[in-house]
């Protein structure tokens, strides 16, 4: 991370031309490089469909621009929806950490066991859990997504 972080706009510009990388959201693309937590409602928005909510046309010239600004259309609210968002975003940070291949599908197998342990009713704490998790693990460098007894607090 720390040669990352000499020249972000390089590795972001490398990350775009390389025909392997998976399509993935720029703004979290940014937080996996960051270290930070990656948001998977965006994730998820940007796997379906985003809504717009703003329109604006700006005219310079003879040439007329609109652009609208988007808002999250969907938000993780299942474990299927979990599922897909965390498929996307394995995939991301499979390509820029694939060192951690083992840790990011263990964690994934982890949190689908989660799901599968509680009622339907009840997925929204294992949602609340995982974005729990993935935040510590973001901002502590010295945890891993798999040091699973190291979260038993935030259950």
């Amino acid at each position: 991370l720390n040669n990352w972080s000499k020249d972000f706009k390089e590795v972001i510009w490398q990350y775009d031309f390389c025909p392997s990388r998976p399509e993935f959201l720029l703004g979290e693309l940014k937080n996996i490089l960051g270290g930070r937590c990656v948001n998977l409602n965006a994730v998820l928005t940007y796997h379906y469909t985003l809504q717009s909510t703003d329109k604006r046309t700006k005219k310079v010239g003879e040439l007329k621009f609109s652009f609208a600004t988007s808002s999250f259309a969907r938000a993780v609210e299942s474990s299927a929806d979990w599922i897909t968002a965390w498929g996307r975003a394995e995939r991301a940070y499979r390509f820029v950490f694939p060192f951690r291949v083992d840790e990011f599908h263990q964690y994934g197998e982890f949190i689908s066991q989660m799901f599968t342990q509680h009622q339907p009713e009840y997925h929204f704490r294992v949602i609340q859990f995982d974005k729990a998790v993935r935040k510590c693990v973001g901002s502590c460098r010295s945890l891993l997504l798999t040091d699973f007894s190291g979260f038993a607090d935030l259950q």
